[in-house]
């Protein structure tokens, strides 16, 4: 076996809120003992260990986003709807982002799409309900839209009253169901299993790649070592069998980031879109 999967690691969003101020690497990780732990650090360089694993090492700079605008709301609610930890990770890479601000930069965002939706802006509302519950309460938009049709006497079974009513029910029930909770915590646990293992991938794969000497080599003998590197790959681990074509593909283009990627999608069954760098402005 290339590597075995991690054992499933605890969620960090619960703590993350309830954080000061945490790191926007959800990935950061430290090795003790031979597991990768989750690091959210408070203001007062204090450490909750009762739900988080260990302190981040290092001087982390603070990023504002009250300065940074929304100038694509859409693509940001795509990341925020995954999960938070997506969105900080394209806003600020490497960065300290305060929870504070967060929160307000998220509630802005489902605002923004819920004001210019062109169709059925109440799922909006539904999948800001469902991902983020905690802050929809404390949302000034969703309140207004709350107070306002609440008072609203229209009796239409499709009337704006009873289309926000029920997106919100939706949002909620949605919250209700611990499949998707479940489902979020296993994706979570097998990212981050794939992301602790890239590092041993990447380095087999540029020592193979160190050793073909390119610049002297024929094409065709390139071919086969990468075909004969592929057999290797798939006899430690038959997983990777059903993308050998691709593998020897991406092994004689020189392209080890794309290989890297599918092995690790592969092994942890996670997508590799997943596993491919954030688009960052």
């Amino acid at each position: 076996m290339i590597c075995t999967l991690y054992p499933l690691l605890p969620s960090a969003i619960d703590c993350a809120w309830k954080s000061e101020s945490f790191s926007c690497r959800r990935w950061h990780t430290e090795k003790l003992k031979g597991r990768s732990r989750w690091g959210f650090e408070s203001r007062d360089g204090s450490t909750d260990h009762a739900n988080m694993q260990a302190k981040f090492q290092g001087l982390v700079r603070a990023a504002n986003l009250g300065a940074r605008p929304i100038e694509d709301p859409f693509l940001e609610k795509d990341l925020a709807d995954r999960g938070y930890e997506y969105l900080v990770e394209h806003l600020c890479l490497n960065q300290c982002v305060h929870a504070q601000e967060l929160k307000s930069r998220i509630i802005e965002i489902y605002r923004k799409c819920y004001e210019r939706s062109p169709t059925n802006p109440e799922s909006v509302i539904t999948d800001f309900v469902a991902v983020y519950p905690q802050l929809s309460f404390e949302s000034g938009w969703l309140r207004e839209l709350v107070e306002t049709q609440a008072g609203n006497r229209d009796f239409r079974r499709n009337g704006p009253r009873n289309r926000l009513f029920r997106a919100i029910a939706a949002g909620f029930r949605r919250v209700a169901n611990p499949a998707a909770r479940v489902h979020r915590s296993i994706r979570d646990a097998r990212l981050e299993a794939a992301r602790y293992s890239r590092e041993a991938i990447e380095k087999d794969l540029n020592e193979w790649e160190k050793s073909l000497e390119r610049r002297t080599g024929a094409s065709e003998w390139i071919r086969e070592q990468a075909i004969e590197k592929v057999k290797q790959l798939t006899a430690s681990d038959s997983r990777l069998k059903c993308v050998e074509t691709r593998l020897t593909q991406f092994l004689c283009k020189a392209q080890l980031y794309n290989a890297t990627n599918l092995i690790l999608s592969k092994l942890y069954g996670v997508p590799v879109r997943e596993l491919e760098t954030r688009r960052r402005p």
